[in-house]
């Protein structure tokens, strides 16, 4: 058993009586799994004990085995740091190394935790083990859930909102929206569109009671009320997504591979079956790539999804040769192939079979050329991040895992590093928009006459990157290289 520290203000509760969903469900599925109990440390005077725990019993915290608030009015532990560092301190003598985790959004907090031999994690590094597939929101819906909040504010909310509805609307409104959040909107329209359809105090923005209770709750979920499309348009929005939770949509022009060399790996002797074992990895966490007009990171357990699904059956992932979908060496389907997300990367383990002569060149590679031999695999990006020229995927849908022959590693990037690099940092540089850019190029390759908008794209282009006395900036030519190597493959 272990016990994990979590603070209530800032942490748990968000703007003062919101619950932080996304971490307590985190922490009940903790909970749950048998691995931990929750012990609440909090700088919030003893007088709210009461109110403290109802709370926790409302939003369904579970685990809670201990409350310790502040009890020490007038000593030298009345302040908020003081006091946890004394609550701290005797948890620590109590549970051993047992109690392994704090998490609180006060980096002081999480500097003294770590000093006991406790990990401190802010609310969003304890979430950064969880998949939760973040979708963008059309400006339809934002604005909806804007001009909801706006009425809440005002005191036109009703009295059956809840508080949840609240913080789920503020993310709409900033433009996020999770796998949870979809399916829950999806389900909650279709129960409830008959409050504001067809009814003047909801549906009608001149009547003199607009907007009624049916109109705010539709609003905070998306749904401009007033609009008599709006309905179904955030239906088929939500519903579009969650259909595509179910079944895998690939569009290969955004099918990417990786490719690193293949460092550590262990090739077992035969076995009474007569096959080899292969262990090694795939992809190594947050190893920044080289020679690309980017730098990228693959952030830890980009592959929960897809893994998670293919131990389910709902998909297969394939060991391939050179990424010859023709050339499978061993499959999640067949159980010969094993995917794991350790602290070190992608671990692959795959059975050989001799008797197939791709496995047996594969075995012979490895034990001869294994030095030139590299790791590779296919996916297509869910979620990633920029930071200027730095990009981290933070979720991938993982098609295929691939041994490279000796020699013949591919790029990093084969087929899609002439659309991330045009999308993310040529056309950002030269000041045009990206799917602008993209589509004159397609227009070029067809050999189609330009458009006017086209022709101002490309005198964009020849404006910018003209030769100058002092040569152009050598990212933009570095990424230009790049696109006319990949363009081929990539449109």
């Amino acid at each position: 058993m272990s016990y994990i520290i979590v603070d209530l203000d800032g942490t748990l509760i968000l703007d003062g009586e919101l619950p932080n969903q996304p971490l307590i469900d985190h922490l009940n599925e903790e909970v749950m799994s048998g691995e931990a109990e929750i012990i609440v440390v909090s700088a919030r005077k003893i007088e709210r004990l009461q109110e403290t725990r109802a709370w926790l019993q409302e939003y369904k915290v579970a685990g809670v085995e201990e409350v310790h608030l502040n009890d020490f009015e007038g000593s030298a532990f009345a302040t908020g740091f003081a006091f946890k560092e004394y609550k701290y301190g005797l948890l620590k003598e109590q549970y051993g190394d047992e109690l392994t985790m704090a998490s609180d959004n006060d980096p002081a907090v999480r500097a003294m935790a770590e000093k006991l031999g406790i990990t401190g994690h802010s609310p969003e590094e304890h979430l950064a083990d969880d998949y939760r597939a973040v979708y963008q929101v059309p400006d339809y819906i934002r604005n909806a859930a804007a001009r909801g909040l706006s009425f809440v504010e005002d005191g036109l909310g009703g009295d059956g909102l809840q508080p949840e509805t609240i913080a789920d609307a503020r993310e709409l409104a900033a433009g996020r929206a999770d796998t949870d959040k979809v399916i829950r909107t999806a389900a909650w329209i279709r129960r409830h569109r008959g409050d504001w359809e067809g009814v003047p105090q909801n549906s009608d923005s001149d009547n003199a009671d607009f907007p009624g209770p049916g109109a705010v709750a539709g609003f905070l979920w998306g749904v401009e009320t007033t609009d008599p499309e709006a309905t179904d348009r955030v239906l088929s929005w939500a519903d579009a997504l969650i259909a595509a939770e179910d079944r895998e949509i690939v569009d290969m022009k955004e099918k990417e591979t990786r490719s690193v060399p293949i460092g550590e790996f262990r090739l077992a002797e035969a076995g009474a079956d007569g096959q080899r074992t292969f262990t090694g990895y795939a992809s190594i966490w947050n190893s920044a790539s080289a020679g690309l007009p980017f730098e990228e990171k693959i952030a830890p357990n980009a592959f929960k999804r897809s893994l998670s699904r293919a131990a389910a059956g709902q998909k297969i992932i394939a060991f391939l040769f050179g990424h010859d979908e023709t050339r499978a060496l061993a499959t999640t389907a067949s159980g010969r192939l094993q995917l794991t997300e350790d602290e070190t990367g992608l671990r692959v383990e795959a059975k050989l079979d001799p008797a197939d002569p791709d496995a047996a060149k594969v075995i012979s590679m490895l034990t001869h050329e294994s030095a030139a031999a590299g790791m590779s695999f296919g996916f297509q990006k869910v979620q990633d991040a920029w930071d200027g020229n730095n990009r981290t995927i933070k979720e991938a849908n993982l098609f295929e895992v691939s041994i490279l022959a000796a020699g013949g590693q591919t790029p990093a990037y084969p087929a899609t590093l002439g659309l991330t690099a045009i999308r993310q940092v040529t056309a950002p540089k030269i000041g045009v928009e990206a799917e602008a850019l993209l589509a004159t190029l397609e227009t070029i390759k067809a050999g189609r006459e330009l458009s006017a908008e086209e022709v101002v794209v490309i005198d964009a282009v020849r404006s910018k990157l003209a030769p100058k006395p002092v040569g152009i900036d050598p990212s933009i030519a570095a990424a230009l290289l790049a696109v006319s190597a990949a363009e081929g493959d990539a449109l």
